[in-house]
C-alpha cells in the first residue's frame, strides 16, 4: 500500500501565521510531497490568513471550521 497524500497535523498550523518555524516545517512537507508526487492537506484552518499561507506553501487541501463545521453522519 501505497500513500497519495500527506496530511499536516493541525499543531503546526494553529500558529503558522505569527510562528515561522511553523511555517518552515509546512514547506519542507510540501517541498518533499510535491517531490515525491504527493497531495498534501492541512487541518486545523480557522482563518482567512492562514488559509492564504497555506495556499502559498503549496498545500491543495484544508481542513478546519474555516472550510466547514464538522457534521454528524446521515442516518
Amino acid at each position: 500500500m501505497q500513500a497519495d497524500i500527506i496530511k499536516i497535523d493541525g499543531v503546526f498550523v494553529k500558529d503558522i501565521v505569527t510562528n515561522t518555524l511553523d511555517a518552515m516545517i509546512v514547506r519542507s512537507i510540501t517541498d518533499l510531497a510535491k517531490a515525491k508526487s504527493l497531495s498534501v492537506v492541512a487541518e486545523f484552518v480557522e482563518t482567512q490568513q492562514q488559509q492564504a499561507l497555506l495556499h502559498k506553501l503549496g498545500v491543495q487541501y484544508l481542513q478546519g471550521y474555516l472550510i466547514g463545521r464538522p457534521q454528524p453522519l446521515a442516518d
